[in-house]
């Protein structure tokens, strides 16, 4: 039973668990493109790491 002002949230990974740092490396160009990257933090860390990384070697920003 849930109770106003109470609030649950549920992460069902599926696909962001399929995503991989090559896939990050696949997409260079688009981030390095982008001024801004959002993580989530839903998917692996190190696939979260390599695209901040990748974000700052590109000069991007990035919000978590």
């Amino acid at each position: 039973m849930f109770v106003a002002g109470e609030n649950s949230i549920v992460i069902v990974p599926g696909a962001n668990f399929l995503l991989t740092e090559q896939d990050i490396l696949n997409a260079e160009t688009l981030i390095a493109s982008s001024k801004v990257l959002v993580c989530q933090l839903e998917i692996c860390r190190s696939v979260t790491f390599a695209a901040l990384d990748l974000a700052h070697k590109h000069g991007g920003m990035f919000v978590s």
